[in-house]
């Protein structure tokens, strides 16, 4: 097993700027983001980042590749406080359906498993507030479902929760309402 660097070998906003495309793209907020650029710049600047030559996949045997997955890696973060009594706040007001699409995981997964399910959204980041504050449940927070939740993520800043209802299909709204 390689030892992980200790320090990044190149900034995301560095690696996104040398590929001209946006820095979100190498983020974790926005895993599962298909990199649509160049992919041979991106494995030649790689490649010459880290001092190594480029394996293609014509060159892998894929049938010897073995999968492993389970190492335990060590991250350190930065974990943000949320009041419970904020969330609960939240749903007392809002209810437990998605204000983005309408669902409700009840309506969905039957009253057993869905029932009171919701993601409950930031409306402002806590990242970008920088300190503690004193939050209005009503104002500052929104029950997204988990996949609404994680569009409006897709974005830095966010998505508001209007501008990610515009985007989905009327069609698919109607089905929830």
């Amino acid at each position: 097993m390689t030892k992980s660097p200790s320090k990044a070998v190149i900034s995301h906003q560095e690696l996104a700027s040398k590929l001209n495309v946006p820095s979100r793209m190498f983020t974790p907020q926005a895993s599962g983001t298909p990199f649509t650029g160049n992919h041979l710049q991106l494995e030649t600047l790689w490649s010459r980042l880290i001092g190594g030559s480029l394996i293609y996949p014509d060159d892998v045997n894929v049938s010897e590749h073995r999968h492993v997955e389970g190492a335990v890696q060590q991250v350190t973060v930065n974990r943000y406080e949320r009041d419970p009594s904020a969330r609960r706040r939240c749903i007392e007001f809002h209810g437990t359906s998605c204000k983005a699409c309408g669902l409700n995981m009840a309506y969905v997964y039957g009253p057993d498993l869905g029932r009171d399910y919701i993601h409950v959204h930031h409306v402002i980041p806590l990242h970008t507030i920088k300190d503690s504050y004193v939050i209005d449940p009503e104002q500052d927070l929104v029950p997204l479902c988990p996949n609404c939740h994680s569009m409006v993520h897709q974005r830095n800043p966010p998505l508001s929760v209007d501008e990610l209802r515009s985007k989905i299909m009327p069609r698919y709204i109607a089905l929830f309402r």
